[in-house]
């Protein structure tokens, strides 16, 4: 049961930053312009808060994000390594590297994702593809090969942070929209977002960037499964997300515990020269 526990950790830690009845409809898409900025951070990571039952008293690690533009979408590579101190397996550490490309029209998106916690490895890699009216069609090449259809609603990652930063600066307070990643073998996620109040003063990190300058707010995110009826959320994360895209703290919260990741390396990534 720990073993299963520290796989879940391993599995959702990883994933990108990045409300009607509750799900029967998803927000549409908002308009205003959002740029992100092309970057590479570290993150510590640390355990934040546990319950008495918990079955991890000690955890630690680095996080590493790398966003770019490419000229035909965004590339977003992330790795993450962390040691934990668990009563029934002791001492032990898990990895895992994912890597996406996401076109800028939203038609094609890859993905692939390895994550390894002790002898266990679950190497996932796909694709999905927009068709010509719409439809969204999702390829899985690996742990084995099978196809499925996603909702047309569905949006990747990195789009979710661009509409969620974008119903920011609109003044919306929820959202709720379909998401696929592709980093745990699932058909995507519902996901819902709570934004708080715009704040242009407050600093969430100690870092001295231009990176880190500008309008942000604390953002609240709700993973559930589309499967089933579930009650719960499978992951909660909570963030200080700027407008440019750059989350300069997060909080990935658990049944039994949460994990915070702070802030302690940034630095821009230049643009490509497209034609």
């Amino acid at each position: 049961m720990a073993l299963e526990r520290l796989e879940a950790i391993t599995k959702k830690t990883c994933r990108a930053f990045l409300l009607t009845a509750i799900f029967g409809a998803v927000f549409p898409s908002v308009s205003q312009a959002v740029e992100l900025a092309s970057h590479q951070a570290a993150y510590r990571l640390s355990l934040a808060e546990k319950k008495g039952n918990a079955q991890i008293v000690d955890l630690n690690g680095i996080l590493t994000v790398r966003l770019e533009r490419s000229c035909d979408g965004w590339i977003l590579a992330q790795k993450m390594s962390q040691q934990f101190d668990s009563p029934t397996l002791g001492i032990g550490g898990s990895d895992s590297s994912s890597a996406i490309m996401e076109t800028f029209d939203g038609k094609k998106y890859r993905f692939n994702t390895r994550q390894k916690n002790g002898d266990v490895v679950l190497d996932i890699r796909g694709v999905v593809k927009k068709g010509r009216n719409g439809e969204m069609v999702l390829r899985y090449t690996k742990p084995i090969v099978k196809s499925k259809e996603l909702h047309r609603d569905t949006v990747f990652p990195i789009e979710h942070t661009r509409q969620l930063i974008a119903l920011a600066m609109a003044g919306k307070k929820q959202a709720a929209y379909r998401v696929f990643d592709g980093f745990d073998g699932a058909s995507g996620h519902f996901v819902t977002a709570v934004i708080g109040a715009r704040d242009n003063n407050k600093k969430g990190s100690n870092l001295i960037s231009p990176l880190l300058k500008g309008t942000q707010w604390n953002m609240g995110l709700a993973y559930f499964p589309l499967e089933g009826k579930a009650s719960a959320p499978v992951m909660e994360m909570t963030a200080i997300l700027l407008e440019n895209g750059i989350a300069e703290s997060i909080i990935y919260k658990y049944e039994r515990f949460s994990i915070l990741a702070e802030l302690e390396k940034i630095e821009r990534v230049e643009n490509p020269v497209c034609e």
